[in-house]
């Protein structure tokens, strides 16, 4: 790989990994929400599927 790679380049790379887990993290969050909000209808769900 040619070109610039400088110091800011490396102060935000730096970050990028906290920033994939937080993410990850907030859609667990999220997807025990909606598998809670869904559960009352998994009877439906597995008869459709």
């Amino acid at each position: 790989m040619t070109g610039r790679f400088t110091d800011h380049h490396a102060f935000l790379l730096a970050r990028m990994p906290g920033r994939v887990d937080a993410i990850t993290a907030d859609i667990a969050t999220v997807q025990e929400r909606i598998d809670d909000q869904i559960a009352p209808f998994g009877p439906a769900v597995t008869r459709a599927g």
